[in-house]
């Protein structure tokens, strides 16, 4: 009987050791998932990966290809000027595509990605006679960069008039999508 007595101490001494060093794998694995090697063969935990992502972000910008008056359309021009308000760092456009007010895209105006240095700007036009867009027409930007900046700024000017009388209006760009503006750590 004494023996049957130290077997089951043996068993469960056994079975509590086991235990301890699957607690210990698992948190092990735990700390392998949550870090990964640089390119210099550093260790960086998974908020240090965030701070190193790229920044990057979409910008949507209501546009109006004509207004009405009298309950007759009035075409107008749109002026669509994008800035880097960083005054150190440059940002990267990726595209600058203009859509209908059915969400049809109607023009892409990058073949290439574009590069804004500090404080620069770029501006893009839909002529008069094109009035496609309709009156939900709008633009939708992506950006990123290397560095944080301070994130671009998007602005479509619309202007026209008939019969004397001139019109001139515009509309700021806003952070459109899921996360749109800011690092993506998920990417990484």
């Amino acid at each position: 009987m004494a023996q049957n007595m130290i077997w089951r101490k043996g068993v469960i001494v056994l079975l509590l050791a086991l235990a301890l060093l699957l607690t210990l794998n698992l948190y092990l694995l735990w700390l392998l998932v949550e870090q990964a090697p640089d390119a210099d063969g550093q260790i960086k935990l998974a908020e240090q990966l965030c701070a190193d992502a790229p920044e990057r972000g979409q910008i949507y910008v209501p546009a109006y290809s004509h207004i009405y008056q009298g309950g007759l359309p009035i075409l107008l021009e749109i002026a669509l000027s994008l800035r880097n308000t960083d005054p150190s760092a440059s940002i990267t456009i990726n595209s600058v595509d203009y859509f209908d007010d059915n969400g049809k895209l109607l023009r892409r105006h990058l073949k290439q990605p574009l590069t804004l240095g500090p404080l620069m700007s770029a501006e893009y036009l839909i002529e008069k006679p094109d009035f496609a867009g309709g009156m939900g027409a709008n633009f939708l930007i992506t950006w990123n960069a290397e560095e944080s900046p301070s994130p671009p700024l998007a602005d479509a000017l619309m202007s026209g008039g008939e019969k004397g009388q001139w019109f001139s209006f515009s509309s700021r760009g806003v952070a459109a999508g899921k996360n749109s503006a800011g690092r993506r750590c998920t990417d990484n």
